[in-house]
């Protein structure tokens, strides 16, 4: 009977002196460390540059829009159309429940019918909540959960019976970009306003269950008609002093214009004394694992040699 031989003559298969790892354990390892080191490099030397621009990303993935949120102070935020109007975080509404299915016509939700066997183990992970509202196959829902696809602007809009405000002023990148103003810190989920308005749209829809609320402008709308009361400590409307206003928004955009102009000399300039390390970081990387490797493969040898 034949038998193969040990692949590279089974010198993976040897047992390291000191910490007596054998080495494709070793080789394991050191990939693992140079993936990390690899997504470390791409996160905080390149991706973490973009982050103005990350609400546009994010609403590209989603198939939705992006937003320009404004504060009092009309400094601009560029976010996702999730982010910008959406009140509830649905995810939250499942941290204990398995698959599940929303009927529309009942307002509750309905356990779907687990996968048999050992499978509902598997169906019970790969289960994203944006399938309990919307027609997505749970293996398409799969794909966006570990993606990182968001769907809550659909769901919003569903639970809405698509009634929805646009506001949307420019396109950038192929992207629908809103106008918004948030002068009372309604859109940060850790604020008091936020908290306040959650709850007073819960209660909203629980007697109004084909009116329901799930967006900011829709209740900023029903506010100004008087079909609710503002909550004590709530402001739905908030006068900008113009000259902020023109700082934010300005009418002569020429100085602007003169502004991006002297910015992008500058970014030109910062990169052109960054290229020499940005052009070396990644061969100095591999040198440096390589020469790492030699180190390991070295220990190996004189230990033969021995």
């Amino acid at each position: 009977m034949a038998i193969d031989g040990l692949f590279l003559g089974g010198i993976l298969n040897v047992t390291d002196p000191i910490i007596g790892f054998q080495l494709y354990k070793w080789s394991w390892l050191m990939l693992l460390i140079f993936a990390g080191v690899i997504w470390l490099a791409f996160r905080y030397g390149q991706w973490e540059q973009y982050r103005p621009l990350w609400g546009m990303y994010y609403a590209f993935k989603a198939k939705s829009k992006a937003a320009f949120i404004f504060n009092r102070r009309m400094h601009a935020e560029l976010v996702s159309e999730a982010s910008a109007k959406c009140i509830f975080d649905y995810k939250s509404w499942f941290k204990e429940s398995g698959p599940v299915k929303y009927d529309f016509e009942n307002n509750v939700f309905e356990p779907v019918t687990p996968w048999p066997g050992p499978l509902a183990k598997v169906q019970a992970f790969i289960w994203y909540y944006p399938c309990a509202f919307l027609d997505i196959d749970p293996l398409m829902g799969a794909l966006y959960k570990f993606g990182g696809t968001n769907h809550d602007v659909d769901i919003a809009k569903k639970m809405q019976n698509y009634e929805w405000d646009d506001a949307h002023s420019v396109t950038s990148g192929g992207i629908l970009i809103d106008i918004i103003l948030d002068a009372d810190n309604w859109s940060v989920p850790t604020s008091p306003q936020h908290r306040t308005l959650e709850r007073l749209a819960e209660r909203w829809n629980e007697s109004n269950p084909t009116d329901q609320i799930h967006a900011y402008p829709k209740l900023q709308r029903y506010f100004t008609d008087g079909k609710l009361a503002v909550p004590a400590g709530i402001k739905f409307c908030e006068t900008v002093p113009w000259p902020r206003m023109d700082a934010g928004c300005p009418v002569d955009v020429e100085d602007n214009a003169m502004d991006g102009a002297r910015r992008q000399e500058e970014a030109e300039e910062e990169e052109k004394q960054a290229a020499p390390f940005e052009k070396y970081y990644f061969p100095m990387l591999m040198c440096g694992l390589g020469l790492a490797l030699l180190i390991i493969l070295l220990k190996f040898a004189l230990k033969f040699a021995h």
